[in-house]
């Protein structure tokens, strides 16, 4: 049995999501890197600080293509084949993901569900085929958030709806956005949201506040530095309504 190419981006201040992903499938679920070639792609933090959006009334990933760029390149080198392409700030709770994979193995594309209401695709988390249809349609993605300086899952769901193409869902009770679900809720992977729009920054401060909910971070205290702890103690007064960020 081949193993399936997972592929996430990752750069500096995400470090310890990085950290926790290669602990859990090398570590605790070693079965994982039985069935994926792990493939984790670094990009310089310098590169996000220059192309997100500095609007805190717009997603951070406005106008941004450096995920989708990442994406095309992924179609480009595994042609005929499928791939994982996730973010990096998911948790892990069970080893058996290829059993969760393989039905949507005979779909051109499958994603993790935004939420249980709007059954909108989060790109968070995607199975892809790459093929010159999935190729094709990236592209198209990759011109229109340049063009419309809009979000690139903005612009997924709107072609989504639209395309001929095969496409899937994984079901919210596997992968889930932590949107609709609770550290209790018995999901198999959750990707770490933040509450709405604001600064990337803050966005990651926000995610760090919550990591606690759904795994243990004694042993990543480490990679959280002293400036950022004190964020994060910020960001707690906030939520509890003791002072503004």
């Amino acid at each position: 049995m081949s193993r399936i190419p997972w592929y996430y981006i990752w750069s500096d201040k995400y470090e310890i999501f990085h950290t926790i992903f290669q602990d859990i499938t090398s570590r605790v679920f070693p079965k994982i890197r039985e069935e994926f070639a792990i493939r984790p792609i670094y990009i310089e933090q310098q590169e996000f600080q220059k192309k997100l959006s500095k609007n805190i009334k717009e997603h951070p990933f406005s106008g941004c293509n450096l995920k989708i760029d990442a994406l095309i390149s992924c179609i480009e080198a595994n042609k005929g084949s499928h791939f994982l392409f996730t973010d990096i700030d998911i948790i892990i709770r069970q080893p058996s993901i290829r059993a969760l994979v393989k039905p949507f193995l005979e779909y051109d594309m499958t994603f993790m569900t935004e939420d249980t209401d709007t059954k909108d695709a989060n790109i968070g988390f995607c199975l892809i085929k790459a093929t010159d249809e999935t190729l094709s349609f990236w592209k198209e993605v990759q011109k229109r958030v340049l063009k419309e300086a809009a979000h690139d899952q903005l612009i997924v769901n709107e072609m989504l709806k639209l395309t001929k193409r095969k496409f899937g869902l994984f079901s919210p009770k596997d992968i889930i956005s932590q949107k609709t679900c609770t550290a209790n809720s018995d999901f198999k992977i959750v990707q770490i949201l933040s509450s709405g729009n604001n600064t990337s920054h803050w966005q990651l401060i926000e995610k760090l506040f919550t990591l606690p909910l759904f795994i243990n971070m004694e042993p990543y205290k480490y990679l959280i530095s002293d400036t950022t702890k004190k964020d994060i103690s910020r960001f707690s007064d906030f939520v509890s309504g003791k002072r503004a960020l």
